[in-house]
């Protein structure tokens, strides 16, 4: 043996390592010229002496042959701060303890370590913050099968970490959060399962169960939020979270106010981008071009035929299907941008049930038997059921049930290891898209809640000119037309509300819609209006009624009158109540609907994201169910049920 070397077995494995013979004399400049990498039986080595200052070390690796013998006590690695060349370190099965990893210095001198890997030690991980500060380069640590309770700032902080293996430490018994808190908001990803994230009711809690990473953030939000088409911000975070869907403003905005809770700020990104049109079919879940087509256009989202230039053409030619999208860019370290698009997401779809409504339509037949007796469910609900009995009484499909009907499946899961850096599109007009610090307000839903009064000696409508160009209609009055808010006009079959475009004067408005036929009919005057962003109130018990302590009727948002400023009518008054809704990016389809309460009666409006829902409850007996349909490509719909 060498007469540097004082471990036989070290000198007999680096023997091997440079694959000598037994009869070829060995020299000290083979280990000096020769040796990159060396592996060796931790359990046997006792000192790396004689390896001290071979810097053309690359990679050291000490793996113990028998997991089920443990090392008495840790073998002597003082020459590894001269090893200054590694760029990989395993000593697994070394018995290392924190004392250990303490008398190297915290391998200060390895600068260059990418890889560290200590499995199978005793190492707690009590480290002083900023004793790991020189391992600048480590991308990689192997901590598993160790007895770490708390992770330390001193990993946390390592600037360069991305990877971090923890399991096989108490650490996750019984809950990994509190002993993870030091990486929140930290670039790394590691090996531990997300503590059930389902169970969070809060984006707060979800954050907490997620250990505020937001690699494991952006993969939950990435593979459980289903895709649904429409336009604009309409849901909001918390009700996107709740019902497990949303489209990509919305998807988006849940992702941004989880990275929100960790100290990370988001750009909303907004442009034209392109998919094969094969791509686009698996992700809406439809059979045919044209299908894609269609419902991206039915959902407000400008499509276009695009040829493998991404210029328009017909749909023979297509190639590709152009249309708009919302996406998040993020600068968590400095001058590192990521790009975000957590509703693209594609699934593993199943054959369905083609061609019912073919053989079960909702027909005119079907919609008298729905209209033929007073219903608490809806029509779609009704239709459903009526599914349910045609499969039951099918021989050939009674083995299905409502699940298998549709072309959907499950999202199919994506393995996060890192932060995309690019888009999972084609930028079809990189010069088009916009970049806002939230999402700006053309681009959301929004919903009016005002109360009105109809006075004794009401005014009335004097002119009412309609202009189909700008679908809006010019009001003027002998009287006072409100500050704000939607004008209430009392036709004969009822309150309509029209929301307010423009205020020219206390005598002459603009409003949105034809109400061209309202000369001469009275209008009543709005003393309170709530406006709200839909992704906020729909979350709210929304309730008007009279107040026990003052008797006087009054707007509540979750038991809270809604405004300090706000006019208590008295019981006695007539009161209308208005919802206006506001689509995002749509002026056109803006429109209101007014009300009136009659007495005694509480008015409690539902507000669930795609469907806005109105209910009166009364004492007295008797059902009637009023259903607007749906304008425009928003699926928006307003109900009123007065229930026994």
């Amino acid at each position: 043996m060498a007469t540097r070397f004082t471990d036989w077995d070290l000198f007999d494995a680096i023997h091997r390592q440079l694959g000598l013979l037994p009869s070829d004399v060995f020299t000290l400049s083979h280990v000096e010229n020769d040796l990159t990498t060396l592996s060796a039986d931790s359990q046997k080595i006792d000192s790396l002496y004689g390896l001290q200052g071979e810097t053309s070390l690359q990679s050291l690796s000490l793996i113990p042959g028998d997991l089920t013998v443990a090392r008495a006590e840790a073998p002597d690695l003082a020459q590894l701060d001269e090893l200054t060349g590694l760029t990989s370190l395993t000593l697994q099965g070394c018995n290392l303890t924190d004392s250990d990893l303490s008398a190297l210095g915290g391998l200060t001198a390895l600068t260059g370590l990418e890889s560290l890997d200590l499995r199978h030690n005793q190492i707690v991980a009590d480290l002083p913050s900023g004793s790991l500060s020189a391992l600048t380069a480590l991308t990689d640590l192997d901590l598993r099968y160790n007895r770490v309770n708390v992770l330390p700032a001193a990993i946390a902080d390592l600037p360069a970490l991305e990877q971090l293996y923890l399991y096989g430490n108490p650490i996750d018994s019984p809950s990994p959060r509190a002993g993870l808190g030091t990486l929140a908001g930290k670039l790394v990803n590691i090996d531990l399962p997300p503590d059930h994230p389902d169970e969070a009711k809060s984006i707060e809690e979800l954050a907490d169960r997620l250990y505020g990473l937001p690699i494991k953030m952006y993969e939950y939000v990435l593979n459980t939020i289903e895709f649904q088409p429409y336009q604009g911000a309409m849901k909001g975070p918390l009700a996107t979270l709740q019902t497990r869907a949303g489209n990509d403003w919305d998807t988006a905005s849940l992702l941004a106010a989880l990275f929100e809770e960790v100290g990370i700020s988001s750009e909303y990104h907004w442009g034209q981008v392109a998919q094969p049109i094969e791509t686009m079919l698996d992700y809406l879940g439809v059979r045919s071009t044209e299908a894609a087509y269609i419902v991206l256009g039915d959902a407000g989202l400008v499509s276009d035929y695009l040829d493998d230039e991404f210029e328009s053409c017909d749909v023979v030619d297509a190639e590709y299907l152009g249309f708009t999208r919302a996406w998040l860019a993020v600068e968590p370290v400095e001058g590192e941008w990521f790009y975000l698009d957590p509703a693209w997401k594609l699934r593993d779809l199943r054959p369905g049930l083609p061609n019912l409504l073919d053989d079960l339509p909702f027909d005119d037949e079907m919609a008298e038997l729905y209209l033929s007796e007073p219903r608490e469910e809806l029509a779609y609900e009704f239709y459903l059921d009526q599914v349910r009995q045609y499969l039951a009484t099918d021989p050939d499909l009674s083995h299905l049930t409502v699940a298998d009907v549709p072309y959907r499946g499950p999202i199919r899961t994506e393995v996060v290891d890192s932060l995309p850096t690019s888009l999972p599109h084609s930028d079809v007009d990189e010069d088009s898209s916009s970049d806002y610090p939230t999402i700006p307000t053309t681009r959301q839903h929004g919903v009016g809640i005002s109360l009105a009064v109809v006075p004794e000696s009401p005014p009335t409508i004097a002119t009412a000119t309609w202009s189909p160009t700008s679908g809006e209609t010019t009001l003027t009055t002998a009287g006072t037309f409100p500050d704000a808010g939607p004008i209430v006009i009392n036709w004969s079959g009822g309150p309509q509300a029209f929301s307010l475009a423009e205020r020219s004067s206390d005598t002459s408005v603009i409003v949105s819609g034809d109400a061209s036929g309202s000369i001469g009919k009275s209008f009543s005057t709005v003393q309170f209006t709530s406006l709200h962003d839909l992704r906020d109130i729909g979350l709210q018990r929304i309730t008007i009624h009279r107040d026990d302590a003052d008797q006087k009727i009054k707007l509540y948002l979750d038991g809270e009158v809604a405004a300090t400023s706000q006019i208590a009518f008295a019981t006695e008054t007539s009161i209308q109540a208005v919802i206006e809704y506001f689509p995002g990016d749509d002026p056109y389809y803006q429109y209101a609907q007014a009300y009136t309460r009659s007495s005694d009666d509480v008015l409690a409006i539902g507000l669930d994201g795609a469907r806005s829902s109105h209910r009166s409850r009364s004492p007295q007996p008797g059902v009637r169910l009023t259903t607007l349909p749906s304008r425009g490509p928003t699926p928006c719909r307003l109900e009123m049920r007065t229930w026994i």
